[in-house]
């Protein structure tokens, strides 16, 4: 499944029931989508990539981003290691 083909359903009126989703990024954070603009705005910045839905956690996986954020992670590790965390 692409990304541009994620639906996001807004609730009826009456409803309070949203349809969002998170998408993984290239770094450690994850984008929610509340809307349809959401998802044009994740396509425009990331390409229309290959997405998985993990049902468990809740959040379309991108295969094609793994290498490029587990460099993120150990450059941010690297980071943290040499001038501490909050």
């Amino acid at each position: 499944m692409k990304a541009s083909e994620i639906k996001i359903v807004l609730p009826v009126f009456g409803q309070s029931k949203w349809s969002m989703a998170s998408i993984e990024t290239k770094t450690d954070s994850q984008r929610l989508l509340c809307d349809e603009s959401d998802v044009q705005d994740y396509v425009a910045t990331h390409g229309d990539v290959d997405v998985v839905l993990d049902a468990v956690a809740n959040v379309y996986r991108v295969a094609e981003f793994d290498a490029v954020r587990e460099a993120y992670i150990a450059s941010k590790v690297r980071d943290c290691a040499r001038y501490g965390c909050e």
